[in-house]
Formats: C-alpha cells, sequence, structure tokens
C-alpha cells in the first residue's frame, strides 16, 4: 500500500437517485457504501481537505415528471416535490453516515441550478462548434388529454396490462395502445431532436479505452457490440435543462445532465465554501487530480462512451483540460446481465446442502466458467473463479457438519453465521486480492466490486437457497 502514488486531490462520484424514488438497498449496496468507504480510505491517505465526496438528486426527465403529476395535489410545484424526495433521501444517507460532501439538488438551488445550466449550455456549445451534432426527425407518442410525451413505461397494449419491454416503441399500430395516465389512445406527433455523432471519434474512443481502461475492457467491449449509434442529446420532456442549439430551445436529456452535474456540484461546493467556483479545474483538470466514478453495470454505456465523448469534445475547444475518470464497476443483480450469478449461487447452495461439498464446489465452479464465457466470452480473473469453487465446498462442508444438531433453529444460526463469514473471507479478502494482482492494480480498486457480490451473493444463499434446499431435502425423504 506504501509504494501506491496517490494524487494530491482526488474527487469521488456515485450515480444519483431519481427524485421520484426513495434510496432502497440497491442504492446502499449498489454504490453509495462502496464509494464511501473508498472516500474514507483516501481522506486517511491524502487528508480530508484534498478529497470531495459527490452525489445528489436526479431532478428531471420524463419519470420524475410523470410521478409528480400523480402526486401533484400534495404540493404546490414540482420543485416542492422533488425537493420533498431530496430530504427524505438525504435523511436515509445521514442515517447510514454516509461521508458525502455534498448531497445536491439543484431544482431547489437556484446558485446551483444556474451553474449548472452554464455548464451544460457550455458542453452543448462544444459540442457543436466540433460538429459533433446531427438533427433527426423522430415519431413520439403524447397523451391525448394532457399533451405530455409518452415515453416506453407510459404506453400499454389495449387488450390487457402489458407494457412495452425494451427502451424503444414503435409509433406504428398506435390504435392498439392506450396511454396509462389517460387511458385514451395517444397521438403520434413528429418532432426534431439533437444526437450526438457516435461515429465522429468512434476510433478516438476505442483508442482511449484501449489505453486507460483495460481493466474493463471487456465490459465496454460488450456495450459497444450493442450500441454503435448516435446518442440522445435533447429530449421530448417537460422537465430538463434548457438550452439552446442552432438558434433553437430544447430539453437537455437528463442523462447527459447528470454526467456533467458532478462538475457543476464542485463549482457549487467550491462557491460555497471560498466563494470561488473558479477553482473546479484545480480537482477536475490538474494533472495531480484524479477523478474516480463509482458505476453499475447497466450503467457502463453512459460513463465510458458517452462521458468520455463529451470530455474529448469540450476538451478541443476549452482552455481548461478535463481529465479523463477513472471508474469502480459495481455488479448488481440487473435484468439479462448479472441476475443469474444471484441465481447461480441459489442452485451451489442447493446443491452443497443436499449433497455435500464436492457437489457445491463443482456448481460453484461452473457457474462461474458459465458466466464468464456467456457474458464477455472469455475467462475473467482467476480470483472468482478460486472463490466460487471453495465457497461451495467450504459451504458444503457446514451444511454437513450442522445438519447432525437436534435443535434445527440453532443449526440455521450456525449456518447463517458461518456463511457470512465464509462469503467475508473469499469475496471481499481473497478473490478481489487475487483480481488486484491479475490485473496489477491497487487491492483497494477490486473491493467494491467484492462487498457488493459479498452482499447480493450472501443474500441468494442465505434467504432463497437454504430454504428451497430444505424444502427439496423433505421432499426426497418422502419420496
Amino acid at each position: 500500500m506504501e509504494n501506491i502514488k496517490y494524487p494530491k486531490r482526488a474527487i469521488i462520484t456515485v450515480g444519483k437517485p431519481d427524485g421520484h424514488k426513495q434510496i432502497h438497498i440497491g442504492h446502499l449496496a449498489g454504490g453509495l457504501i462502496n464509494s464511501d468507504i473508498f472516500a474514507r480510505f483516501l481522506r486517511n491517505r491524502i487528508g480530508k481537505e484534498n478529497v470531495l465526496f459527490f452525489s445528489g438528486t436526479e431532478c428531471y426527465g420524463t419519470a420524475v415528471y410523470n410521478e409528480y403529476l400523480k402526486n401533484r395535489e400534495q404540493f404546490k410545484s414540482i420543485q416542492d416535490y422533488i425537493y420533498f424526495i431530496h430530504l427524505q433521501q438525504k435523511a436515509i444517507l445521514d442515517k447510514f453516515k454516509i461521508s458525502l460532501d455534498g448531497f445536491f439538488c439543484d431544482i431547489s438551488d437556484i446558485k446551483l441550478h444556474y451553474i449548472h445550466s452554464y455548464l451544460c449550455q457550455r458542453f452543448a456549445d462544444c459540442l457543436f462548434a466540433n460538429g459533433d451534432i446531427s438533427e433527426k426527425n423522430e415519431k413520439i407518442l403524447i397523451d391525448r388529454d394532457t399533451g405530455d410525451f409518452l415515453n416506453y413505461r407510459q404506453i400499454r397494449y389495449k387488450n390487457g396490462n402489458k407494457q412495452f419491454t425494451g427502451k424503444k416503441y414503435s409509433t406504428e399500430n398506435v390504435e392498439n395502445m392506450i396511454s396509462s395516465s389517460s387511458q385514451k389512445t395517444p397521438l403520434k406527433r413528429e418532432v426534431k431532436n439533437y444526437f450526438i455523432k457516435f461515429s465522429n471519434r468512434e476510433k478516438k474512443l476505442i483508442q482511449l479505452f484501449d489505453k486507460k481502461y483495460q481493466y474493463i475492457s471487456k465490459y465496454i467491449t460488450n456495450v459497444l457490440k450493442e450500441k454503435r449509434e448516435d446518442i440522445r442529446l435533447t429530449s421530448n420532456s417537460k422537465l430538463g435543462i434548457n438550452i439552446r442549439i442552432n438558434n433553437e430551445n430544447k430539453k437537455l436529456w437528463n442523462w447527459i445532465d447528470s454526467l456533467i452535474a458532478p462538475i457543476s456540484y464542485t463549482m457549487r461546493h467550491l462557491f460555497e465554501k471560498n466563494r470561488d467556483f473558479y477553482n473546479w479545474a484545480q480537482w477536475w483538470c490538474d494533472e495531480n487530480s484524479d477523478i474516480f466514478h463509482f458505476m453499475a453495470e447497466d450503467n457502463v454505456y453512459f460513463y465510458t462512451v458517452v462521458e468520455n465523448f463529451l470530455i474529448q469534445s469540450w476538451n478541443e475547444k476549452s482552455e481548461n483540460k478535463i481529465n479523463y475518470p477513472n471508474y469502480f464497476l459495481i455488479p448488481i443483480p440487473i435484468p439479462n446481465t448479472t441476475a443469474h450469478i444471484d441465481l447461480g449461487y441459489v442452485v451451489m447452495a442447493i446443491f452443497a446442502y443436499l449433497y455435500g461439498p464436492i457437489a457445491g464446489g463443482l456448481i460453484g465452479g461452473m457457474g462461474r466458467f458459465l458466466e464468464d464465457m456467456i457474458l464477455f466470452g472469455s475467462i475473467g480473473s482467476p480470483g472468482w473463479l478460486i472463490a466460487s469453487i471453495l465457497m461451495g465446498m467450504l459451504i458444503g462442508l457446514t451444511f454437513k457438519f450442522t445438519q447432525k444438531g437436534d435443535n434445527p433453529q440453532i443449526a440455521l444460526m450456525i449456518q447463517i453465521i458461518l456463511i457470512l463469514i465464509i462469503n467475508a473471507v473469499l469475496l471481499i479478502g481473497l478473490s478481489p486480492f487475487i483480481s488486484s494482482l491479475w490485473h496489477g492494480v491497487p487491492y483497494i480498486t477490486k473491493l467494491p466490486s467484492g462487498l457488493s457480490a459479498f452482499l447480493t451473493n450472501s443474500f441468494a444463499i442465505i434467504v432463497i437457497g437454504i430454504p428451497i434446499g430444505r424444502i427439496l431435502e423433505k421432499m426426497l425423504k418422502k419420496s
């Protein structure tokens, strides 16, 4: 640890919870706790005055706007509604003692709102000046009563309650659709929106990924297999940052504003601290500063491809050159990606419960091998494979020796304690350590993924695997 070269200053950011939802275990396990540990670690190493740790409430987008419409009778304005949610989120963060230097809500903070609007416009101006923007006409659906834009979550089939899947929908056969808010057939409308031309910087981005982001290259490669397309810049939502492009007033897509927000938070924090937000460049542009983003697997596309596109475009037109961030990837259970990892550990626990340590080890190893091959086409770090095999064997031994007792409640308690200890040693200790050696990076950079795996996999084994194993054991004995 002492041989590590630490930055003089560090910015740490974590994803923003939506402005219409409470903070839940997914937010905590999927980034907040991991980033908090890292922030405390860096404060200890380089001094708390040299670390800034930020997050904030996501104030924009159609989902936030529509949730407000459902509750508008209880609030004077949408600003009041979002600020109410923001205060609830902040209370939870305080309860868990997440040591943020700032948790912001720009829709209710006029100074921050001005800073953020200005900065978003600057980024848009750079994109436009560099020729990185294209315009497209697209068909959208709007609510017949309110005239509001309807996203994919708000469209249903007339003959049932089924929502559209995916994040796109066709405007064909609109007569078979209904708006979930007015329960009426939506109207079609053609609108013009602006997009970021991905092809403009595809080669430069791939060069950057190969050079700086080898430790998450397999995730970026998988994303680029599916998304080599232009990136939305403006949206049809009524709730968004106002920007002007090509003499037109538009709403910035809320994902773009989310990527810019941490710089705005830095400016706001510095303004409050010493009335000089121009010092932001010392944190974001200085060669002695580092930026660390904690992101979930489902956000790889935005935080790598989109964010670095914005940075490249900015750097070509601005005197202050923004540093390229470092990323901590937090594997969390999300549909169609890592949900099967938890299922694999459930299956491992069941086999270990019924058939002992050898079966548990085999299933654990096979599950990890298949997960790497299916998702990435190759074997990842041996740390996770070794940990999965050992976990299956040790949990199998735990079940074998604790099932002999006469008191099932005490046996269950012992099983839970031992499983937590085994998972902690393997997923927080051994696996991240081997992975850090394998990739040639500090152990601390692999610790967040280990913590996340410990939480999700322990839950899967204890809450799902053991009960199913007990039920199957009784069924097998009866048969």
